[in-house]
């Protein structure tokens, strides 16, 4: 099908164009259902040997919308098997229980963590396949009733509070774990863009890119102003996003962020094929962990 012209100006999207539509794609949505608090709160916990040094530790998101997001959690190779992981997640969900939150959601691969979080009650609600080879499933769990689960072991370590700094070793952390399970040469590719109307002003945009070596596209978000929606503007952002996918040869693309029940047709009708709903989150709607467009 030939794809339909716009009468807009088609730009490469600099990092801060990138950010303004970051910004304007999330006060839409958080517009759209009641939020449970006005900022999102990001948290660290961390473990640490005799001489201070982190040897497990866990990244932790409390949404506006009332659930907490385990991000990152990781345990240092020699202390692993020890109990320090179900430690840092139960102190995790009992900071975010006092803060009223109703969920506990994480994502993990198969060559990860997931026996683990079923321990502690964690259900998987989405699985999605072939990510370079691996699966990766969509986790959660009700903290505000009581999910029955195995009793843990005690640890002879200290949980204390991290820092940014300490947020972003724990990071490192995981990301040299999870790095033998990948290929070393996938570089990731910026396809960032915008369009703007006669006087510059930004008034659509697409933040995407792709994997050289995986050849998987990812869609984190796109944004249409409101006066220039139903025009084909977000159409076309995605459209000139697929041709160059497959130009490059990609046999897939995910779409990772921002999709909810009043959003998600406008993937499907498209082809994409959600992974796995999230029922209730936003309180009352629904929220998908990954849509996927095979080629």
């Amino acid at each position: 099908m030939e794809q339909k012209k716009i009468p807009f100006d088609l730009q490469v999207s600099a990092k801060e164009d990138s950010l303004h539509i970051e910004e304007r794609l999330e006060e839409y949505t958080y517009s759209q259902a009641p939020t449970f608090a006005d900022e999102e709160e990001e948290f660290s916990k961390k473990i640490t040997d005799k001489d201070g040094n982190i040897i497990a530790g866990c990244n932790a998101i409390i949404s506006r919308w009332g659930y907490v997001d385990v991000d990152t959690l990781c345990v240092a190779e020699p202390y692993r098997r020890q109990g320090l992981g179900s430690a840092l997640l139960k102190e995790v969900e009992r900071v975010a229980k006092e803060k009223g939150c109703r969920f506990a959601a994480l994502g993990t691969f198969d060559f990860q963590a997931r026996g683990l979080y079923e321990k502690h009650g964690y259900k998987v609600w989405a699985t999605v396949e072939n990510i370079a080879g691996h699966e990766n499933y969509g986790m959660s769990k009700r903290l505000d009733i009581d999910v029955p689960t195995r009793e843990f072991k005690k640890i002879e370590y200290e949980i204390q509070d991290g820092t940014e700094e300490d947020a972003e070793t724990i990071e490192n952390m995981l990301e040299d774990y999870n790095e033998p399970f990948f290929p070393e040469d996938d570089e990731y590719v910026k396809c960032n863009r915008k369009i703007l109307d006669k006087d510059g002003n930004i008034i659509a945009g697409i933040i995407a890119g792709y994997y050289e070596t995986s050849r998987v596209g990812e869609l984190f978000e796109l944004w249409v102003e409101e006066p220039y929606r139903n025009q084909g503007l977000g159409s076309f952002l995605v459209e000139n996003f697929e041709r160059e996918m497959k130009e490059k040869d990609a046999h897939q693309i995910f779409v990772e962020d921002y999709v909810y029940d009043w959003n998600v047709d406008f993937f499907k009708h498209r082809g994409y094929v959600p992974s796995g709903g999230f029922q209730d989150i936003p309180k009352g709607h629904c929220s998908y962990y990954d849509l996927v467009k095979e080629f």
